[in-house]
């Protein structure tokens, strides 16, 4: 049960300061079978937004330090010499979801970042840790990112997994993260996937890291973090055109949910990305065009779907491998406020497959248009 004694003690401040902190709106309650455990919505000392505090009656609570923002650089050449001391590690930035993983009453559980235990990522990651011999991970939380089709949240096809997979970005220990080198010996001890080291250079070597980015966009990849090989300084990330501008199109494909909040931080991105790389004219126009088209060709794909009675929903991929987790996890996202429609179930052997649709909120506003020929907005 959660008091503000144990609360107190768990974060080791006073009782009367989380006496206040229990009664105010920076902390959500919520549960997952036998725990219980408070999400921090923001910063709080310490602690960043995303960390989780989890109890159990049988066991002392746990904490989950939360993963901070990495910064995004827009010019290259101004901020790696400006922020790193010396040596900088070019690691591979994948695009998929970000997970903590950690080991608490004899349990593994997966955090989203946003704090909370997901029911359909723990189940899996379950498998995947349990298949490598991890039944415990011994104080350690594990910070990683889950990629592929069959995830809820962000889907991504990449050569190498089309499916559900889990790489290593960060390791803590004690609250302290681990070295580069020793995250890999990390990785390397327990069969685990560990993000690519692309290179070391020095800070200044900044055409190296240039030409890292021009491999990553001819191969269709996100992009890369910036690392200290001893963490002395915060990562940094840069992400690719393929990136900046893929990510405008999916977004304006539901222009009334994510296109004006994914629309100008990744227009500005393409902005600065340009004025330092100085494409040739004819690269320049292709990107015009791939923006012009992910900004318009996208939502007026959406309208004319509309126009003709069919509806506009995310459509997603889920293999379940337990009737329970299917349950818990429509339930789970039935408290974050989304409703799944199940379109279609097989089973497989072990396997249950369910193919979800999740409604959006542009279906609605583009039918009202239609039918009324006016604007929701100025």
């Amino acid at each position: 049960m959660i008091t503000y004694k144990t609360l107190a003690k768990a974060l080791n401040m006073t009782e009367i300061r989380a006496r206040r902190l229990l009664k105010s709106k920076s902390l959500r309650k919520t549960s997952y079978r036998e725990f219980e455990y408070l999400i921090f919505k923001r910063d709080i000392g310490p602690y960043p937004e995303g960390t989780a505090v989890i109890f159990h009656n049988d066991y002392e609570p746990k904490v989950v330090p939360g993963y901070p923002q990495i910064s995004r650089i827009l010019v290259l050449r101004v901020a790696v010499p400006q922020h790193f001391r010396d040596q900088v590690i070019v690691e591979e930035k994948l695009n998929g979801y970000n997970v903590r993983v950690v080991s608490y009453a004899g349990k593994l559980l997966a955090l989203t970042r946003g704090g909370y235990i997901c029911p359909y990522t723990t189940h899996r990651i379950e498998r995947i840790f349990r298949s490598k011999g991890i039944e415990d991970l011994e104080g350690y939380v594990v910070f990683g990112e889950t990629v592929g089709l069959e995830n809820p949240y962000t889907r991504y096809r990449y050569p190498e997994c089309e499916d559900f997979c889990f790489y290593v970005i960060d390791v803590m220990k004690d609250g302290t993260y681990l070295p580069i080198d020793s995250k890999k010996k990390f990785c390397e001890d327990n069969n685990l996937e560990c993000v690519r080291e692309l290179a070391k250079v020095n800070k200044n070597d900044v055409d190296k890291i240039w030409e890292i980015v021009k491999v990553m966009e001819s191969e269709k990849r996100e992009g890369i973090v910036l690392k200290d090989p001893y963490n002395r300084v915060p990562p940094l990330k840069y992400t690719t055109s393929i990136t900046n501008i893929g990510d405008i199109a999916e977004g304006m494909k539901y222009m009334f949910d994510e296109g004006r909040t994914y629309l100008f931080p990744r227009i500005l991105r393409e902005v600065f990305k340009s004025f330092e790389e100085e494409p040739n004219e004819e690269l320049l126009k292709e990107r015009i065009k791939m923006l012009g088209e992910a900004i318009l060709l996208e939502p007026l794909n959406a309208v004319k779907k509309v126009n003709i009675g069919e509806a506009i929903a995310e459509e997603f991929v889920l293999k379940f491998y337990s009737e329970n987790v299917i349950d818990e996890f429509l339930s789970y996202m039935q408290k974050q406020g989304i409703l799944l429609n199940i379109k279609n179930m097989e089973r497989e052997n072990d396997e249950i497959i369910i193919w979800f649709m999740k409604p959006k909120r542009t279906n609605l506003e583009l039918r009202n248009i239609m039918s009324s020929g006016l604007s929701p907005l100025d």
